[in-house]
């Protein structure tokens, strides 16, 4: 998924509620916003489970938004 959002306008509930409304398996994890940097970094977690085995698979990314 590519997005160009400005993340020092948005608050946490909009970027779960963004996460949310593709799949409700993206969580917001973390965010990390550097006073003197121009780049907000996003910790998002992609839980999948296993239909086969029903254990779970957590996947954490980190996602630069401007």
């Amino acid at each position: 998924m590519l997005m160009n959002l400005n993340g020092r306008e948005h608050t946490r509930t909009a970027f779960e509620n963004l996460c949310s409304a593709v799949t409700p398996k993206l969580e917001v994890k973390t965010i990390f916003r550097p006073e003197l940097g121009g780049l907000s970094l996003i910790g998002i977690s992609l839980a999948l489970v296993s239909e086969a085995r029903g254990t779970l698979l957590r996947i954490t990314m980190p996602i630069n938004i401007p």
